[in-house]
């Protein structure tokens, strides 16, 4: 168990503090404040230009693309299909998505109600997952995930 969950243990009683009430409206409020200040359209494009030059890479994404880099498996990195950005796109149409295990609300660590970053709550993001998913397999892509939790194993 690591030190953070020891410590939400000791001070929450539970392991995740999102599933703590007054810490979950405190993270919803703060979220809906940054949000007012932003448009839709301005957040999604930071986003799109920030991961498009490649400045942005999560520590889960650089540790597989050294692995692929190794492997001299060619590959495309934070690619915009649609609105929607994946991490890495490969010749065949098959997608590569590392799924972050509080990011993206791992199941085995979440439950649905749970509120997680940006005050949405673990059924909202895999809602947001599963129509990502949906969307590039109508264009005829396979798409597969490696879960942070397993990364680390």
């Amino acid at each position: 168990m690591t030190n953070k969950k020891k410590s939400n243990l000791l001070k929450y009683e539970v392991e995740n503090i999102s599933q703590v009430s007054e810490i979950a409206n405190k993270i919803s409020k703060s979220h809906l404040e940054l949000q007012s200040k932003y448009s839709y359209e301005e957040r999604l494009s930071n986003t799109q230009k920030a991961r498009e030059s490649c400045k942005y890479v999560s520590s889960l994404e650089l540790r597989i693309q050294i692995i692929l880099d190794n492997l001299l498996i060619e590959y495309t990195r934070n690619k915009f299909l649609g609105n929607y950005n994946f991490d890495f796109i490969f010749k065949n149409k098959v997608i590569l998505e590392i799924q972050g295990d509080y990011w993206h609300g791992n199941p085995n660590k979440y439950k649905e109600n749970d509120i997680l970053f940006g005050g949405k709550t673990a059924k909202n993001i895999w809602d947001k997952d599963l129509r990502k998913k949906q969307f590039v397999e109508k264009k005829g892509f396979k798409i597969f995930y490696l879960w942070e939790t397993d990364i680390n194993k």
